[in-house]
């Protein structure tokens, strides 16, 4: 519930720039003067709702931070129970789960998305049990909460990527007659420019699947111009989800491609005038066995078993929970925070959950704390769509090791946005330090101490408290991270209890960024103490979290960590074997994700 003004301004300004209506943005969610209300900070948007407007206009809030109250903070946790019981084979369970969440009562929350998110769930346990009849209907019937979309308008409306997921399969289960046409048509929607990666990654990968079936049943032997086709969409579909470093349907896709570069090398051998080569087609083989094994390591399945992560969030937080730890982590009283603005008594309801404060108090408590107080936000405070456009640029750049490049971007960032406001001035001095530092500008301990100058922005360095009500947000846990990554002096002596708070709390749901952020560097420094057999099983649950979020960025880095470990614990020629093997995975996977300082690193271990 935070800051409604900065978030109506940002919708406002994507939706103007993408030439969007407020009839066409609205549609199936509020009226259109709702929106308008909404745009303007004077009507409260709940999560569901904007969740489908950021949607609409082309935004993934995956790895957004976002801050809800008590009784929605219960409803989404609802929704994720549901989601997590039917991707763990809980059906049973997800099923009573849909009845409760269905019946109950919330006046905060948009009737129209809760009752197509309790279809979706149900149409997935049908999925999951094998019972496809009738899902055609239930898709359908899904879409129709929100939008009437017949094959012929996909084109004209604003649709959100569970609206096009709707779509395709109410088109696959119904078996449309023009379901191909339907695929292709959402392949062309995704492709508009206003959708960044990560919604193109939930969608497109999917459509380019069911495209590849199509011509396989509808061909025993597909035409080379067909393999020609499927050769351009699987090769964009992964290269979508490698710039996003997710897995959906990755799997599925691989092994398309496996026997399409079979295909033309068969037929034209290393001369194909599409470009494909045996390098290719053994790096996608390579690739493979890497995702296979994370697969067997984590226990997990890599084939995609049904389509939950379509709604699946991380780093939600309930304002109740968050004004309570943060207090905690700033060594604040209760009279310290309340001084002057209310009495302790309302502070000690509001922590507590007992009251139901309006925006304007959760936004002069959240600034009281050093955090800024928006609904849903990444790194920085702005309304400006170019603006972040520019920080998905800087990131692929720094990944690229593009660092001159990025650090021209940087120099437009700081033009763009208000430095005055703490956490974007405190985004800009880790991001630039760790530039500098990258380039051999600056040494280890300018760049520690330039860390701990972005850290005190928000948080002073020596208030720190770890403890049970530890809460730091997602740029404080960066650049905690960056300075424990250098092992600063100041920070070892904290080291060990830092990590026990991390191990005690890590299935917080509070805590999922930082489990994630911290927990590479703490199999790895394990590793370095000769703790191999720790540094291993830390690895592989890393792994495991990683692949149960659909995502592969640190699966690469725990490869390595556990080849390491294989190499310290003896030298014999089996294990030296293993060690190349599992350093080759990370290779492989670090290629994929296209984290080109990494792959250099570990080109250079096989080459030892």
């Amino acid at each position: 519930m935070c800051d409604m003004y900065e978030f109506g301004k940002y919708i406002s300004k994507t939706r103007m720039s993408n030439h969007l209506s407020l009839e066409q943005l609205s549609e199936g969610i509020c009226d259109s003067s709702n929106l308008n209300r909404i745009e303007h900070g004077k009507r409260y948007a709940d999560k569901l709702t904007r969740d489908r407007m950021l949607g609409r206009i082309g935004i993934d809030g995956y790895d957004y931070e976002n801050y809800i109250n008590i009784k929605e903070y219960g409803q989404w946790k609802i929704r994720m129970e549901i989601l997590n019981n039917i991707s763990n084979g809980n059906l049973k369970e997800a099923y009573q789960k849909i009845k409760t969440y269905s019946e109950s009562y919330d006046k905060y929350c948009n009737g129209n998305l809760k009752m197509q998110f309790c279809i979706f769930a149900y149409a997935q346990i049908k999925k999951r049990k094998g019972y496809n009849r009738r899902l055609g209907r239930i898709f359908a019937d899904a879409l129709e909460c929100t939008v009437k979309c017949s094959c012929d308008m996909i084109s004209s409306k604003v649709l959100s990527v569970q609206e096009l997921l709707f779509i395709m399969d109410d088109a696959c289960y119904n078996r449309k007659p023009k379901r191909m046409q339907i695929y292709e048509q959402v392949v062309e929607y995704i492709e508009k420019p206003y959708f960044d990666v990560f919604s193109k990654a939930m969608i497109y990968p999917k459509a380019v699947v069911n495209i590849c079936r199509e011509i396989f049943m509808e061909q025993n032997e597909p035409d080379r111009q067909s393999y020609v086709r499927m050769l351009e969409l699987c090769s964009g579909a992964k290269d979508i989800l490698g710039e996003a470093k997710r897995t959906y349907y990755l799997w599925e896709l691989s092994r398309l491609l496996k026997n399409i570069y079979s295909y033309f090398l068969k037929n034209d051998g290393e001369n194909s005038e599409n470009g494909v080569t045996r390098e290719q087609a053994e790096g996608n083989q390579g690739f493979m066995r890497a995702f296979k094994e994370a697969g067997r390591l984590a226990g997990i399945s890599v084939k995609m078993q049904d389509d939950t992560y379509i709604y699946k969030e991380y780093g939600v937080y309930c304002t109740a929970d968050v004004i309570y730890k943060r207090r905690r982590t700033l060594g604040l009283t209760v009279r310290q925070l309340a001084d002057g603005y209310m009495i302790e008594r309302t502070l000690a309801k509001i922590e507590s959950g007992r009251a139901n404060p309006h925006a304007t108090t959760i936004k002069e408590l959240f600034e009281r704390l050093n955090m800024s107080a928006e609904y849903s936000r990444l790194e920085i405070v702005t309304d400006k769509v170019e603006a972040k456009d520019t920080i998905r640029k800087l990131k692929a750049n720094c990944n690229g090791l593009e660092y001159d490049k990025a650090l021209v971007l940087l120099t437009n960032l700081k033009g763009m946005i208000d430095l005055d406001i703490p956490v974007n001035r405190q985004y800009i001095i880790r991001t630039e330090s760790c530039i500098e530092y990258d380039l051999g500008l600056i040494d280890k301990q300018q760049h520690i101490e330039d860390i701990i100058q972005a850290l005190e922005c928000t948080i002073p360095y020596e208030k720190i408290v770890y403890g049970d009500e530890l809460f730091m947000t997602q740029e404080e846990s960066m650049c905690i991270n960056s300075i424990f990554s250098c092992g600063s002096s100041d920070f070892d002596s904290k080291k060990i209890e830092f990590i026990e708070y991390v191990y005690k709390n890590y299935s917080d749901i509070n805590h999922e960024w930082m489990y994630d952020v911290f927990m590479s560097n703490i199999a790895s420094w394990c590793g370095n103490e000769g703790d191999y057999d720790t540094s291993d099983r830390l690895s592989r649950e890393l792994i495991k979290n990683c692949l149960i979020k659909g995502r592969l960025n640190l699966v690469d880095a725990n490869f390595y960590n556990m080849a390491w470990n294989m190499k310290m614990r003896g030298d014999c020629a089996e294990k030296d074997n293993d060690y190349r093997e599992y350093v080759l995975f990370a290779y492989y996977i670090s290629s994929f994700c296209k984290k080109d300082n990494y792959k250099q690193l570990y080109s250079r271990k096989l080459k030892e």
